[in-house]
């Protein structure tokens, strides 16, 4: 084990791919400390932390995305973590193919991955949205690692870092929080505060996480409420002036619909 990463399992209610999730982090090359924490606690969630070694810290307080994100990693005790989200799953090697470019480079602050999508039990092909967002990642990784203006230049065209893949350099983030705030576009807001700050943007791109989409994840509910739409528009206003952030957001709106 490990003594240097940790796998933070934000779990919220009693998720039935929480099990698949927790296998693959059990299933490492480069095994690591798993975290469990919730603002929704459960003897089903209890166990399942028993079952798989994971130490289990509940939070009381109304529950919300942001919230229990930085309560999760408020909890960490070592230098590196993920945000292993309860309906994913990780390649064996994630933990490895990460930590082999977070150690590389000790002024790191985040290294996120190439990843592939899931609905039900197929993995989907390549959309024209994850290709354009391995595209601006390759770019970033190649050109701008540690260029804060020109990464968040590109940043500023639409989200492209997988939050599900996201490790975080800790000690290079000691005063870094989530916006609770914001419901869908928390992760994109807080990469773009990442951004500014100086250090490097690591990544990995080898296939190294599966993002699994149903109706009862938090995003889809966002899309189908309209959610979505606004806080993407504030977010491009963050970058833009508002004529220029119209346009982007319709447009964004546009290739998130995009199928294949």
């Amino acid at each position: 084990m490990q003594s240097d990463h940790t796998y933070v399992v934000c779990a919220y209610g009693d998720s039935p791919y929480l099990r698949e999730c927790l296998d693959s982090l059990k299933a490492q090359t480069r095994p690591s400390a798993i975290l469990m924490t919730t603002s929704t606690p459960s003897p089903y969630l209890e166990e399942m932390a028993r079952e798989y070694g994971a130490e289990y810290i509940v939070r009381q307080g109304k529950s919300s995305i942001g919230a229990d994100w930085n309560f999760g990693l408020s909890q960490v005790k070592t230098p590196y973590a993920t945000i292993a989200h309860q309906d994913d799953t990780y390649a064996p090697q994630y933990g490895e193919w990460v930590m082999a470019q977070l150690a590389a480079y000790p002024d790191s602050l985040i290294c996120h991955t190439r990843y592939q999508e899931k609905i039900g039990d197929r993995i989907t092909a390549d959309t024209v949205n994850l290709k354009i967002k391995n595209a601006m990642s390759r770019f970033v990784n190649l050109f701008a690692p540690r260029c804060r203006w020109l990464r968040s230049r590109v940043l500023a065209l639409g989200d492209f870092v997988g939050c599900p893949s996201v490790s975080y350099h800790l000690t290079n983030l000691k005063d870094f929080t989530f916006d609770d705030s914001l419901h869908v576009t928390l992760d994109w807001d807080g990469w773009r505060r990442i951004f500014q700050r100086k250090g490097r943007i690591c990544y990995v791109k080898q296939c190294a996480m599966t993002h699994r989409l149903h109706e009862g994840a938090e995003t889809s509910a966002a899309i189908a409420d309209h959610s979505r739409q606004q806080e993407d528009l504030l977010m491009f206003q963050r970058f833009w002036p508002k004529p220029i952030a119209g346009f982007l957001a319709k447009r964004y709106q546009k290739s998130l619909e995009t199928k294949k």
